[in-house]
């Protein structure tokens, strides 16, 4: 599975899971990095918000920051695992970080 299926799986297991999921969304005041994926409720009240990259970027946190979101997660997929580390710096709080191995 390559970092292009990743979005598209998730994107899948989360409409089966009955949720709303609009994919590549740009954030409000926000021009740098969009959401890969936003997950709205049947409310149509954004529950998650997802970016996948090879490390933490400055700008997936910012897109992500700006939305007023219960849960947002970082998916890295970068095959050194210290860059991936040391890109952590960027991480605030509420945003989880999970990296995914190769």
């Amino acid at each position: 599975m390559d970092h292009g299926d990743l979005p598209c799986h998730l994107y899948g297991c989360l409409r089966e899971a009955g949720f709303q999921v609009l994919a590549d969304e740009m954030p409000p005041r926000v021009t740098d990095r969009s959401v890969d994926l936003l997950v709205l409720d049947r409310e149509k009240k954004i529950v998650g918000a997802v970016c996948f990259d090879e490390v933490v970027t400055l700008y997936a946190v910012k897109s992500l920051t700006s939305l007023d979101s219960p849960g947002k997660v970082i998916f890295t997929v970068g095959r050194l695992k210290k860059k991936v580390d040391e890109s952590r710096f960027f991480l605030k709080e509420g945003v989880e970080h999970v990296h995914l191995e190769p």
